[in-house]
């Protein structure tokens, strides 16, 4: 079993704020564009990871893989940070250790149609922590949805 999890969630911005962080305008997982390529004005990204205290992870960091493939590097820890985190839950009583690694991309190209990932990696484990899928569609920002058939089921 994994020491660690991470989830990521995609937004028009996060604020870094006295007490906490604000997520505005958080995405759905497939979002309609006009147009291919196009551009977004912002996009936030906010991954949460949870360590177990008694871990001895010793590196910490996140890449945004585009649907072209590229990598755009977010962030991450060194040993020296994990470390004294770690030890400052374990103090505290917690069962694990927050990080949170966190970005806003200002005119972030949307090149073709496809899926970006969000992926931390974890010393030598990589997992994908967030999706968001880009498609050319009639209502921009708009989360696909199935349309209601007309036929009604047939008992067989």
């Amino acid at each position: 079993m994994r020491d660690w999890n991470a989830v990521c969630l995609f937004c028009e911005d996060v604020r870094e704020e006295k007490h906490g962080d604000t997520l505005l305008g958080i995405f759905p997982d497939n979002i309609n564009v006009a147009d291919i390529p196009s551009t977004m004005p912002k996009l936030g990204v906010y991954v949460r990871i949870h360590i177990n205290v008694d871990s001895k992870i010793q590196s910490i960091s996140a890449k945004l893989r585009t649907s072209t493939g590229e990598e755009l590097p977010f962030g991450g820890f060194d040993a020296a940070k994990i470390k004294n985190t770690l030890a400052e839950s374990a103090q505290k009583g917690a069962p694990t250790a927050g990080f949170i690694i966190r970005g806003t991309a200002v005119n972030f190209p949307i090149k073709t149609a496809g899926r970006s990932l969000m992926l931390v990696k974890i010393d030598d484990e990589e997992i994908i922590c967030g999706s968001m899928n880009f498609q050319v569609g009639p209502n921009p920002s708009a989360t696909v949805s199935p349309q209601p058939s007309s036929q009604s089921p047939s008992a067989s």
